[in-house]
């Protein structure tokens, strides 16, 4: 294993570390004609608890395309408060080509950086996604400096609960490697809900015999068994559309609502309720006695003479209620005596059989 950073890692860890203070702004401009591409401008000032000087970190970028092609060019400036740290300056360009192989998405990144020592570096990689969902993550690629060359490569797979994933490293001098696994159990007023990953604004949604409903534009995230979910994807201060897809739901379960928004605060939790209502999952195929012809369409009643169903193909019926079939029901096709049959009531015990599929099909003779 490995208890080294990647340069991004650390620059993200030396820049928070002990953190006291953040104040930034960010201005993108995208062009009504996408030929201009878009420019962004952004600004931040860091003070810390166990360092009296502030850090300060500007930069501005363009990007743009042509034709399938993407690039950047940027430049950064790091400055200090005080003449004890340099200030650092650099400036970058980067390009992104997609590539057509076997259906995958994949694209051929490079870029290169110059600072204000005159000192190159260099970066080449293919990276691209994988699975029904995009769920699996990879990358390989090579970087160069005046005095190393590395190559190096990663996996990362998304699963529900958990974020696995491996990375290798491999310069003249040392070979690296980590395995990792991420994931946060979110506490709450309806149980303990694990989720992949937890940003630090999020959605909780509770949807009470929802379970196994998908949520939208969230890959790998479901309503568990409890009737609980964390969508992990908010943008705070806007509002944001938070929508359950009910096809994976039992035929027997109905969302009133499957769409709700929410506008977050920075740093906070909602909570997001939906209600779901659970029918019966009955499904009776009626075996007439005497040889009946039943047509569709046929009335099924109680012993109230209510009609609590009507037939479909197939001489089967829904039934959403479990107590009137405790008693004897009627099938009524006519006016007449011979157009009508009787169902002896069926057990509680036979109506509450657990089955795998959607319905508990029983069948049932009419006499």
């Amino acid at each position: 294993n490995r208890d080294v950073l990647t340069e991004s890692e650390n620059e993200n860890f030396l820049y928070n570390y002990n953190l006291k203070q953040n104040v930034g702004f960010s201005i993108s401009k995208s062009f009504s004609d996408t030929r201009f591409g878009n420019l962004s401008l952004s600004a931040r000032k860091n003070n810390y608890w166990d360092d009296s000087q502030d850090y300060y970190q500007y930069n501005l970028s363009y990007g743009n395309r042509w034709k399938r092609i993407s690039y950047n060019i940027g430049f950064n400036r790091t400055d200090y408060t005080n003449g004890e740290r340099e200030r650092g300056d650099s400036a970058y360009f980067s390009v992104s080509v997609p590539l057509d192989w076997r259906n995958q998405k994949m694209y051929a990144n490079a870029s290169v950086q110059r600072n204000e020592q005159d000192q190159f570096t260099s970066n080449a990689s293919v990276t691209g996604t994988a699975g029904a969902n995009n769920q699996i993550n990879f990358g390989l690629g090579v970087s160069d400096t005046e005095n190393n060359t590395m190559f190096n490569g990663n996996v990362n797979y998304l699963l529900p609960m958990v974020n696995v994933g491996s990375t290798v490293s491999v310069d003249s001098h040392n070979t690296q490697y980590s395995f990792s696994a991420q994931g946060a159990v979110v506490g709450h007023r309806h149980g303990l809900t694990p989720v992949n990953s937890l940003p630090e604004t999020y959605t909780i949604i509770h949807a009470e015999n929802g379970a196994g409903a998908n949520v939208s534009n969230a890959w790998g995230v479901k309503v568990d068994r409890f009737g609980n979910a964390i969508y992990p994807f908010n943008s705070a201060y806007t509002k944001n559309t938070i929508s359950l897809d009910p096809k994976d739901l039992p035929a027997n379960v109905t969302l009133e609502s499957n769409q709700t928004d929410v506008i977050p605060r920075k740093y906070s939790s909602q909570l997001a309720e939906f209600k779901a209502n659970k029918t019966s999952n009955l499904l009776l195929r009626i075996h007439a006695a005497q040889q009946q012809d039943i047509p569709m369409g046929s009335q099924f009643k109680d012993s109230d003479n209510q009609v609590i169903g009507i037939l479909g193909a197939g001489n089967q019926v829904i039934v959403n209620q479990e107590l009137p079939l405790m008693k004897v029901s009627t099938v009524i096709w006519g006016s007449n005596s011979n157009e009508s049959c009787q169902i002896a009531p069926i057990s509680k015990q036979q109506l509450q059989k657990k089955t795998t599929g959607n319905f508990n099909i029983i069948d049932v003779e009419c006499k």
